[in-house]
């Protein structure tokens, strides 16, 4: 199992795979099961998927794209934030000294 270091951040998602193999009838774990397992971890997103039939393989990659570039872009204005705040510190604290010298 998974233990990433910033859960928070982490991008989880299930696949129930080979879902073509003998019309689900062997299958271990019902949707409704894996659905309500991933809504009690918060919502993690869960595809049945079949890559034999290339069945819901591209829209859970994109799923995937989507959420990574969303916490990228989230990362990215935080970064940009933190600079902001940096750069007026070292506005003021230049200002400060600036002011001595006068």
């Amino acid at each position: 199992m998974a233990n990433p270091s910033d859960a928070k951040t982490f991008l989880f998602i299930l696949l129930g795979n080979k879902i073509d193999i003998d019309g689900g009838n062997s299958r271990v774990v019902s949707e409704k099961k894996a659905n309500e397992w991933c809504a009690s971890k918060g919502n993690i997103p869960y595809f049945e998927t079949s890559a034999k039939e290339d069945y819901n393989v591209y829209p859970a990659f994109l799923c995937i794209a989507k959420v990574s570039l969303a916490n990228e872009n989230d990362q990215d204005m935080a970064c940009q934030r933190l600079l902001r705040k940096r750069s007026n510190e070292a506005a003021v604290h230049a200002y400060g000294y600036m002011s001595g010298l006068l």
